[in-house]
């Protein structure tokens, strides 16, 4: 047996800023081992896989050697190119959402799947006032594992409880971010318009002016079966929102 041959793929280009994602390398001969210079922050290798994977918390353009070893020697390095795009919006600017595709129901993430908020039941999975921005990051789940699903449309409404008028509806153009398990998308909500004033005015309190209202989620998803129409309709379980009245004009 030689010594490992890395694949001569060297540039790894076009992930955002806290964007999760994998990298695999492959070499001949089989190693048993892998290392690597130091790699951008957030980011991690797996000695044994060479599987390069996280997500990239600082911006920029990154070389890193990469070495893959087996009983006879350690191969040439191999230089990645990892290029890391700033991203439009930070973690604390958004809010994850989950929809189990079995139950339809909706939960908040803590910015990953595994530490998904409990709430009491009831109460408002999201607090927002009136004109606030919303930068919502949904993720598809199925038996607690992320879903790559082939979407043509997603939206956010809300309505209030009586009588049922959408009070606020999401932008109509959404963006994917990642493939495969690390597949979200991302969601713009603007919290305004006349129907939710003149809503919030029917709740005047002096000490504040608020309600709650119910919340859904409506995708369209292309149908890969055989049977059936070009494109499936679905929605997630109904969820409240709080809305409250902005103080600063």
């Amino acid at each position: 047996m030689a010594v490992p041959v890395i694949n001569t793929t060297t540039s790894i280009l076009a992930y955002k800023q806290w964007e999760n994602w994998v990298y695999q390398p492959y070499a001949t001969n089989s190693p048993t081992s892998w290392s690597s210079g130091p790699l951008p922050q957030g980011l991690s290798l797996n000695a044994a896989s060479g599987k390069i994977s996280g997500r990239g918390e600082v911006p920029g353009v990154y070389l890193v050697p990469l070495t893959a070893t087996n009983t006879d020697g350690t191969s040439v390095p191999l230089v990645l190119t990892i290029g890391i795009e700033p991203a439009s919006v930070t973690p604390d600017s958004k809010h994850e959402m989950a929809i189990d595709l079995g139950s339809g129901q909706v939960s908040l993430l803590n910015y990953s799947v595994q530490s998904s908020t409990s709430l009491p039941t009831g109460a408002p999975l999201i607090s927002v006032k009136e004109d606030d921005d919303l930068l919502l990051r949904i993720l598809f789940l199925k038996g607690g594992n992320v879903i790559d699903l082939d979407l043509t449309s997603l939206k956010f409404a809300v309505k209030e409880l009586e009588p049922e008028t959408v009070l606020v509806l999401s932008t109509p153009t959404f963006e994917k971010q990642g493939t495969g398990s690390n597949a979200g998308f991302l969601l713009h909500v603007k919290f305004d318009g006349d129907l939710l004033a003149s809503s919030l005015s029917n709740y005047e309190e002096d000490g504040g002016t608020f309600f709650e209202a119910l919340a859904e989620l409506e995708w369209i998803q292309t149908n890969t079966e055989t049977i059936g129409p070009v494109e499936l309709r679905r929605s997630s379980a109904t969820f409240r929102v709080r809305i409250e009245r902005d103080l600063i004009p």
